[in-house]
């Protein structure tokens, strides 16, 4: 079971460095899509939750909150 902080590294590419609870990510983390696409913030339960920025492969950039 995954809790504290730690690494995740998927075999597709994808990849989680942050905190986790209960093998979910959880409090701050930042994830990294294969595509190039990538999520800086808070996570709750493996879901985008709180203040953060997802940088996108397209250039496009999302600075915010989510509930």
């Amino acid at each position: 079971m995954k809790e504290g902080n730690g690494i995740w590294k998927g075999i597709d590419g994808d990849s989680y460095i942050g905190e986790w609870r209960n093998s979910k990510a959880h409090g701050y983390g930042v994830h990294t899509w294969k595509n190039g696409d990538r999520y800086e913030g808070e996570w709750d339960n493996c879901l985008k939750h709180g203040q953060g920025t997802d940088i996108f492969a397209n250039g496009d950039i999302y600075v915010g909150t989510y509930f």
